[in-house]
């Protein structure tokens, strides 16, 4: 599994920054993210951080998702085939990105 995230020269090994490194890469982060955010996602951590500080770490959300799109789009071109990517996930990503304006723009609303 090493192999995944290093690749073997005549000197030894190096980090993989081919697209399937860099998709390896962004993966591993994303699920780092997807860990702390688990474990701080319950009461008894709200209560020991205080709100301030929790909602600055449930903030990392937002970068676990662009790492999740990163790693998805390198596994696609890797994989040679975009019509995934066209087909699925470019829709997936506009609604999602929709519905975030959407709430920016209520909170702006109601911050007025």
């Amino acid at each position: 599994m090493w192999q995944y995230f290093s690749v073997k020269t005549d000197s030894g090994y190096s980090i993989r920054l081919d697209d399937f490194g860099l998709a390896n890469y962004t993966g591993l982060l994303s699920t780092l993210l997807i860990i702390v955010l688990l474990a701080t996602s319950n009461d008894y951590s709200l209560a020991k951080l205080k709100a301030p500080t929790w909602k600055n770490i449930q903030r990392l959300s937002y970068l676990m998702f662009i790492f999740a799109i990163i790693h998805v789009v390198y596994y696609r071109i890797v994989m040679t085939n975009l019509d995934l990517i066209y087909y699925f996930y470019i829709p997936v990503l506009a609604v999602v990105f929709i519905f975030q304006g959407a709430g920016l723009f209520v909170k702006i609303r109601q911050n007025e």
